[in-house]
């Protein structure tokens, strides 16, 4: 606010004063120029009240004009974080979807890979079985040369029979027994085999926590595990919230692969 000053008046009364003028007329003076002064100031504040008014409305529509743009770029930049987090999220789930593609593929790869090796093994394991039963028949030959040759009150013909005889039953028998060797251990293979799609997030020895929440699954009972492959396969299982992705592990097994599967995972340590 200016300041007016009062020496404009003072010279006028002190100028009316020298002149000789009457000290009523002065005083009439005097007061004319205060009254003239007052006025001025009033004016002077009124202006200045204004003008001060008018500087806080144009702060006011500044500020408000600056609080419209900051909430204009505030909503900017969180539709384009929107936006970064969608396409974040996309590109996570393409990655996932192609890892799961390809541990499919690892696994289907590893279980033919399996089965040959277990046809391999159990074709050597015939040819071994086969290699038995000629021992054991030249075994019984010589048996019933021997047998022939102690007991020769014996008929040809008896003695004959009872080498076929001997013969046939060791042949199934060692057979038998041949197979039963090689069926654990083609059991055992296929079992890793399938597996296989598992250890991602079971570890090699089912001994890790899949996605740091579900208990270690080694040495499970076989039978509980088949159980829960099942109400994976059925989409009633949901535990830990990864019924989905199970799902989709377990989809294509068939009852033996259950079983094969159920096992294996039983008998690791």
């Amino acid at each position: 606010m200016k300041k007016f000053s009062m020496l404009p008046a003072a010279l006028f009364v002190a100028v009316l004063g020298t002149a000789g003028c009457s000290s009523d007329s002065a005083k009439e003076t005097a007061a004319k120029a205060t009254e003239a002064t007052q006025k001025v100031t009033e004016n002077a504040v009124e202006a200045a009240k204004k003008k001060a008014a008018e500087a806080v409305e144009a702060t006011k529509e500044a500020a408000a004009a600056a609080v419209d743009a900051a909430k204009e770029k505030a909503a900017e930049v969180a539709q384009a974080t929107k936006e970064k987090a969608a396409e974040a999220v996309e590109a996570a789930k393409e990655k996932v979807s192609e890892a799961t593609e390809a541990a499919k593929k690892k696994a289907a790869e590893a279980v033919e890979v399996t089965k040959e090796k277990a046809a391999e093994a159990v074709e050597v394991t015939k040819e071994k079985a086969a290699d038995a039963v000629d021992t054991a028949k030249e075994k019984v030959t010589e048996t019933a040369e021997a047998t022939k040759d102690h007991a020769a009150e014996t008929p040809e013909t008896a003695a004959k029979k009872a080498e076929e005889a001997t013969s046939e039953k060791a042949a199934e028998t060692t057979e038998e027994k041949a197979k039963e060797a090689a069926a654990p251990a083609a059991d055992a293979a296929a079992g890793k085999a399938l597996y296989a799609k598992c250890a991602g997030c079971h570890g090699a020895n089912g001994q890790t926590k899949a996605l740091g929440k579900s208990a270690p699954i080694a040495g499970m009972d076989a039978a509980t595990v088949a159980e829960d492959i099942k109400g994976y396969q059925a989409g009633t299982l949901n535990k830990h919230g990864m019924g989905g992705l199970m799902k989709s592990q377990v989809a294509g097994m068939s009852e033996a692969d259950i079983e094969t599967l159920s096992a294996y995972i039983s008998s690791l340590k």
